[in-house]
């Protein structure tokens, strides 16, 4: 699937992630040792129906800038830094919805089934940001591989209906699942 994006909502995004000393963890990332303040892997099967690991066992300082891929009422990108980048009234997370994935209505602070999708490393997210044409950046997701992508358009998509360009925000919740 090839996702398209503002360009400039996502480099704001990742230098937040960039400038961030303390940033989220993933639920992958959660059971990896790199990150965790005992050091142990721990085996995700071992946690099948149970407990996942306590955002207090990860040592925040650890996990690296970038940015998520996130599927819940849309399809967006978000920085990974703690404290999160908001909005101007500070009710809600700042996010850049794919033009692919755009809801209908907006994700509320508390409301809403969200799951990341992927971890899209810095280094990944500047690849990305080298190929924008016409201010939209484009990812190529398949089930395996996420890869940066030509847009291959001339004009961003449409987004009439859900307001003004593609720098759109959304009320989304910063749980971790």
């Amino acid at each position: 699937m090839k996702l398209h994006f503002d360009a400039r909502l996502i480099r704001r995004l990742l230098e937040h992630s960039i400038s961030g000393k303390k940033r989220r963890p993933t639920l992958d990332q959660t059971f990896a040792g790199i990150y965790r303040k005992d050091g142990r892997t721990i085996d995700p099967s071992d946690h099948v129906g149970g407990a996942a690991p306590r955002l207090s066992d990860i040592d925040l300082s650890r996990i690296p800038p970038g940015l998520w891929l996130v599927s819940g009422r849309g399809i967006y990108l978000m920085s990974n830094a703690m404290p999160p980048l908001l909005i101007a009234d500070g009710s809600a997370h700042l996010v850049a919805y794919a033009s692919e994935g755009r809801p209908t209505i907006p994700v509320t602070v508390d409301g809403g089934p969200r799951s990341i999708i992927d971890f899209l490393p810095a280094n990944l997210v500047q690849t990305v940001l080298r190929k924008v044409e016409n201010g939209i950046a484009c990812i190529m997701r398949s089930d395996k591989t996420l890869q940066s992508a030509s847009p291959s358009i001339r004009q961003p998509p449409d987004v009439s209906s859900h307001g003004p360009g593609l720098l759109n925000v959304a009320k989304a919740s910063m749980t971790m699942h």
